[in-house]
Parts: structure tokens; sequence; C-alpha cells
């Protein structure tokens, strides 16, 4: 019975006990149990409620306020949207309160998710405010990407065009024949105004705005058949069609070519393109940093080398599906193993998974040239050297078994 009031006070006091996790020392409000709002460093707001030992100052509120999510922070407005703000975090208080008097914090399950939302908060923190600071994709990147990607980067042929609709056939070509007058009553607006029977368009003259081939048009019941119709019309004002079930007099009234876009336009898509992978090179760039500076050392059946040989870690490795399960189990064998023959074959397929999957040229770079210098006389040095040379080249694929690799340099 305890442990299943524990698992359902879980959500309740989860965000508390995270805050708690990282109180300091250096706040006015007390340590501890008892601190559960702000941000935990040195506080002189005003106090503006007391809930027991708990404080909520005024620094509290705001902070808790932005805490928010965007749908709660709509129940809050309007008058006295600040008592009635107040008064939940009073709520939350004593529901805390409540969660120390029941111990909580002494059960298992509840200091296991302490320990794990910290390790998220610190490792996700670190990367966010530190080692992603300003990172960025380099030029050379980007222009790589640019050059390597073409057809992600046109700009989409559109049209401008507007129209008159009509239900029947005789409605339409009397829409027609009103265009071919004089004066006023032949203006493309006042014949819209007259004869259209769609009442949306109509409010704007009948002009449709800027649409593409694959795009959408809301005045426009069937608008893929609409545009499929169009989208080949010379510009200007061309005769009556039938579409679906309503017929059409469409004026075309400018258009746009498709064309490549230039690098500066790409650049914004290029960047929130590659940032992922300039993120993960950071990342794999600390960690192997921190593993020469600090010592680790397994035990046990984990210790390198022992368990299963590295005959077995490779062709499991082969078998695998996933790339990701390929490239650790490839990693295992290149750190953990002493010399063997399959290391540089390891070095050699984990390239190819990070060009293929990750597109990480930097990551596939270094392990090839690991392979040409730690094992110049493996017969895999010459596809190394290929790839190496040829890595922009889009064609190229990570190999599924050891006789695709010599395809690669074909």
């Amino acid at each position: 019975m305890l442990k299943s009031r524990f698992t359902r006070l879980i959500p309740l006091v989860l965000l508390g006990g995270a805050l708690l996790a990282f109180s300091s020392c250096s706040s006015d409000k007390g340590t501890g149990e008892y601190e559960i709002f702000g941000n935990g460093f040195k506080d002189v707001s005003p106090v503006i409620a007391k809930v027991g030992e708990i404080t909520i100052t005024r620094f509290d509120f705001d902070t808790r306020y932005k805490e928010l999510p965007t749908n709660v922070k709509r129940r809050f407005s309007g008058d006295n949207w600040e008592d009635r703000f107040l008064r939940f975090m009073v709520d939350e208080a004593l529901v805390y309160q409540s969660a120390l008097d029941a111990e909580i914090d002494k059960d298992p399950e509840i200091a296991q998710s302490f320990i794990s939302y910290r390790r998220y908060i610190m490792n996700d923190g670190f990367k966010r405010l530190v080692l992603w600071e300003d990172l960025t994709p380099n030029q050379e990147d980007i222009q790589s990407y640019y050059d390597d990607n073409p057809d992600e980067f046109m700009a989409v042929g559109m049209v401008r065009a507007r129209h008159i609709e009509c239900d029947t056939e005789a409605e339409i070509r009397a829409a027609w024949d009103a265009l071919q007058g004089e004066g006023r009553d032949a203006l493309f607006a006042y014949v819209v105004g007259k004869y259209t029977e769609n009442e949306e368009s109509k409010k704007i003259s009948g002009d449709l705005g800027w649409f593409n081939l694959n795009g959408y048009i809301g005045a426009i019941y069937a608008h893929k058949e609409f545009i499929e119709a169009v989208w080949d019309m010379p510009i200007g004002l061309n005769p009556p069609i039938k579409v679906a079930d309503k017929w059409h007099i469409v004026e075309i009234q400018n258009r746009k070519p498709s064309r490549p876009l230039s690098l500066g336009e790409a650049r914004p898509q290029i960047i929130d393109k590659l940032k992922p992978m300039v993120q993960q090179q950071k990342v794999k760039s600390l960690l192997a940093a921190k593993r020469e500076e600090i010592p680790i050392k397994y035990f046990g059946d984990f210790e390198p080398g022992s368990g299963s040989t590295a005959e077995q870690i490779f062709n499991r490795a082969l078998a695998a599906g996933d790339p990701q399960v390929q490239l650790d189990l490839y990693q295992i064998l290149i750190n953990d193993y002493p010399e063997n023959e399959y290391k540089p074959k390891a070095l050699f397929m984990s390239a190819n998974i990070q060009l293929d999957r990750w597109q990480d040229r930097n990551s596939a770079s270094k392990l090839l040239m690991q392979l040409i210098e730690d094992y110049p006389e493996s017969d895999l040095v010459e596809q190394a050297d290929f790839m190496l040379k040829n890595m922009s080249r889009r064609e190229l694929v990570s190999p599924q078994s050891l006789e695709d690799l010599q395809k690669l340099a074909d």
C-alpha cells in the first residue's frame, strides 16, 4: 500500500524534488527540504506568502510563473490572475509539505527519480550552456553540403492568378462575354462581383494569390485539380474551363519559375540540417579528450577482451540491423581488444557508418586516417584512401558486408 502511494505521488513531487536537488546554500530562505521555489541562489525580494516553514517570495512567484506551460499560463490571466496564481503556489507547497511528512524522499523509487533528473539536467545543461554555446557549422561544411545536395535547395515555381467561378456553362459564358466588353462593366473585379458564385474569393475580387504546383488554395474546393488544370496556362485571360463540377475563368497574372537557391538563401536551412551533426561531433571530441584525461577501469566480466572474441563481436556487428548498434560493437572491438585482424575492418566499417548514416565526415575521416596510420599493410588501406579522397560523392554508401568493400573503389 505504501509503495503504491509513493508511485502515485511521483508526478507531484518530481519538480519540487529536482529543485531541492539543485538548491544552493547561499539562499536566505533556508536550505534543504523547505526550498521548493526560486533558483536556489540568494533571494532578497519581498516575502509574499508563508506556508508553514516554506516561504514564497516575489522572485519565487515570477520564476514559478515562467516555468508554466503555455496552456497553463492561459489559466492565469485576466482579473486577479496574480491572486489566483499565488494560491496555486500555496497549494503546491501544501502538497510538497505533505510529501515531506510522508517521508517519500526515503522511498528508493523517489530517490532514483531525484538522481535521474539531476543527471539529465546536468548533462543537458552542460551541452546547451557550455559545450554547444555559439556552436555552428563552419563555412567549409556549409559550402560542401550546398554543393553536394543541389536538389534540396530549389525555390519552387509559383503562379499568381485570379478567377471567376460559376455552376453552369451558360453562366460562365455570360461572364466571359462581359469581360470582352468595354468600360467599367468589363473590369475583372466588376465581373467577379456580378457573376462569381464563390463567395470566399468574391470578397477579394477573385484573387487567389501565389500558389505552387503542390500548394493549397483555400477558396477552391477542388484546389488540387484546379492547380493542375491552370498550371501551364499562359499569362493573361484564359477561356472558361471546367474543373470538377465548377466552371472557371482564370487570369494568370504572373509567374516565378523554379530556380536554385543561392548559398546565402540556403544557409539557414543548411545550418539547421548540420547543427545536430556538429553538436554530436563536439560531444565525441569531449569524450575522446576525457577518456585520455580520466582513468577508466572495468572489472570482472566487463574487463576489456573478456567474454566474446573479437571475431564474434565483429560478426555480430555485421549482422546487426541498427547502425548505432553496429557502431557500438565496432567501437568495443577497436577500443577494448588487443591487436587483432578485425581492428582495421572495424575502423573501416565504422567510418562508412559515420559517413552514410550521419554524414559525419569529420569522424569518418579520423577513423580512416587511423586505419591508414596504424595498419599500413592492411588490404583496406587502398579503399580507405579512396574514401578520404571521394568523401563528397553522394553515391558512397555503408557496406553491408566485407564483399561490398571492393565495390566502393570501382
